[in-house]
């Protein structure tokens, strides 16, 4: 079915998307109107479709390890919040994050099977994470009252890897000689999203954006020197100028890290132990989903996330959970890796986004990860599939060979 000359499902997946730009939130404290439309929009567009999708194409080894993650989700963990009597309010928000989590495993094959699903996937990442920076910059500037709930929009997977994009565009623009109306509106759209991770003192996206950063102008700099050479003579010129800005900002990063240091991250991890630890079936399977502990991080209040995903699939799902989750992790690293491959700096940047909600921000439960995750599966087996390690493989259906990533498609 199609909507004018548009797929419905993809119709449907974008107006959710745009919505999620403009109205939604990463993790909303109260749910409401946005969320269930939002919500309601993302299960259209999965459909029939999407659950014969997580039925299929276990040869592929990431959607494997997902798939089996998804139905420890969905069968022990959702019956040990039974179980344990766990608030089914927050057991609901819980399984909420986890099909944000796994929305690979619903929407991979709607963008298997269009030519230009990195495009598509790329200038939404771009929407989404400038929208989400927009909203966070206007309450400063007072262009509006600031909402009393907390939206934690400017540390969004989303937004680190919007700018992200935007400065690989820049760097390739200038690498392969392309300079031109594409790239001047990458280098202004880039100022927002940056912009915003700078007022709220993000500083692992930072350390993203500088270490990316250096590691584009060490490239561009060995494969064109000249070209290479004026970039960093620009960027030096850059810091000269906007000096006293960049000494505002380390002067903020070192006052937030004294303040805060690592914001007990070792100390959360040991809380979710002792949590888990009552007795050995606990310790194996998890609270399920809805468990709580007393977090270090907030001062021992009562939370149902952590800030890391392998510590939050721990308390949840135990060490079996934890397991899966790794082996989750591990297929999307094996999807990095042959994007590093072929184009060094896409590699690295892309790890970014993927790593810091792991390990160290609560991002990992939100509808952001699970669209990076979405990204990065697209764009390494499209690699892979370019670089023929699909053809003659006998575990890899004929459906994903043919449809996957068209010839030529950019």
């Amino acid at each position: 079915m199609r909507i004018g000359h548009f797929p419905y499902r993809l119709f449907f997946f974008f107006a959710a998307m745009l919505l999620y730009a403009v109205w939604g939130s990463p993790t909303p404290d109260n749910p409401g109107a946005a969320e269930a439309i939002i919500g309601a929009c993302l299960m259209v567009a999965a459909g029939a479709a999407g659950v014969r999708s997580v039925m299929s194409g276990w040869e592929m080894g990431w959607k494997r390890s997902m798939a089996l993650l998804f139905l420890y989700g969905m069968s022990v963990c959702v019956m040990n919040g039974i179980l344990f009597h766990q608030p089914p309010g927050v057991m609901v928000r819980d399984i909420a994050a986890f099909f944000f989590f796994m929305l690979p495993l619903f929407f991979y094959d709607l963008f298997a099977r269009q030519a230009r699903a990195q495009v598509w996937l790329s200038g939404l990442i771009i929407i989404i994470g400038c929208g989400f920076a927009v909203r966070a910059l206007l309450p400063v500037y007072g262009f509006y009252e600031a909402p009393e709930e907390l939206l934690y929009l400017a540390n969004s997977p989303l937004v680190l890897l919007s700018a992200l994009l935007l400065m690989a565009g820049i760097f390739h623009d200038v690498y392969s000689r392309r300079m031109g109306v594409r790239s001047v509106l990458c280098c202004a759209l880039l100022i927002v999203p940056l912009a915003a991770m700078l007022i709220d003192v993000q500083r692992a996206p930072m350390v993203a954006v500088t270490m990316s950063a250096v590691v584009a102008i060490m490239f561009v700099l060995f494969y064109r020197p000249r070209r290479g050479g004026i970039l960093l003579a620009c960027g030096v010129l850059l810091m000269f100028l906007l000096s006293p800005v960049f000494q505002d900002i380390s002067n903020e990063i070192l006052n937030k890290t004294a303040r805060v240091g690592l914001n007990m991250r070792a100390e959360e991890l040991r809380a979710v132990l002792h949590a888990i630890g009552g007795d050995f079936y606990s310790a194996l399977f998890g609270l399920g989903w809805g468990a709580r502990f007393s977090a270090p991080s907030v001062g021992g209040l009562y939370v149902s996330y952590t800030h890391s995903l392998l510590s939050y699939f721990l308390l949840k799902g135990g060490m079996t959970g934890l397991f899966l989750a790794i082996l989750v992790c591990w297929q999307v690293v094996r999807s990095l890796w042959p994007i590093a491959g072929k184009a060094p700096v896409i590699g690295f940047i892309l790890f970014w986004p993927f790593i810091i909600p792991v390990l160290f921000y609560a991002s990992h439960k939100s509808l952001d990860f699970g669209l990076v995750l979405l990204f990065i599966f697209i764009y390494g087996v499209r690699v892979r599939y370019e670089r023929g390690a699909y053809q003659g493989n006998e575990h890899e259906t004929p459906e994903y060979d043919r449809v996957l990533l068209p010839k030529g498609a950019a």
